[in-house]
């Protein structure tokens, strides 16, 4: 575990993290232990640094689907 938040007692909707020392990484896992209204939301989850391998391909053809308020669907559409 990289940050723990845990036993956070501040409302801090947009917390700002910065490490101390650098950590590796392959995937990142945010985990919403409690929420007062019982919803969780993520908005905006950044992490910068240079990665080890080659730099990913472009993305094309993304299109975001909301059709339905409460979920968020993301597709990409064949290329033709």
């Amino acid at each position: 575990m990289i940050v723990d938040k845990s036993k956070n007692t501040k409302d801090v909707p947009h917390d700002y993290v910065e490490l101390e020392k650098p950590a590796k990484a392959r995937f990142l896992k945010m985990e919403n232990l409690k929420m007062p209204t019982g919803k969780f939301a993520l908005s905006g989850f950044r992490v910068f640094g240079k990665g080890a391998g080659a730099v990913p391909a472009k993305v094309q053809n993304f299109v975001p689907l909301r059709a339905d308020p409460k979920k968020n669907t993301v597709r990409e559409e064949a290329s033709g």
